[in-house]
């Protein structure tokens, strides 16, 4: 299945240039698989979600949530907990409780450590689903 949707994210890719800079939804716009994981890079560090099925990316504002759509200061708090890479990020939602996780692409200790392609960015950084997972019984 995931070739199909991945040939399918490609064959659109040109119709749907306009949804990588405005889709404002944690939902993939090609194939409607909900997405966890992202990178952040370039001028600003925006921030990129990236769907793990088709692998379509799109910009996503780092203070919003993706399934709630919340944005008032303080909805959106983001962790940094593993001391040895710092440049992977836990975001979470204080309204609705969901996470992502961010790669953060620009850290120099990242870079010169080297990075895995981005479609494994969801493995790479299981951890951070643990420690989701602790953040969410300690709300409980």
């Amino acid at each position: 299945m995931q070739p199909l949707l991945s040939a399918l994210r490609i064959a659109a890719s040109g119709a749907l240039g306009w949804v990588r800079e405005y889709w404002q939804q944690g939902l993939c716009p090609v194939c409607g698989s909900a997405t966890r994981v992202g990178y952040m890079r370039g001028e600003g560090r925006r921030q990129f979600l990236r769907c793990q099925v088709c692998g379509m990316e799109w910009v996503f504002p780092r203070a919003r949530c993706p399934y709630c759509g919340a944005d008032s200061p303080g909805d959106v708090v983001f962790y940094r907990p593993l001391e040895s890479r710092q440049w992977l990020r836990l975001y979470r939602c204080r309204r609705c409780g969901a996470y992502w996780k961010i790669v953060d692409e620009e850290d120099e200790a990242a870079a010169e450590r080297g990075l895995p392609p981005r479609e494994l960015y969801d493995t790479y950084t299981f951890v951070l689903d643990a420690v989701a997972e602790m953040l969410a019984s300690k709300r409980r």
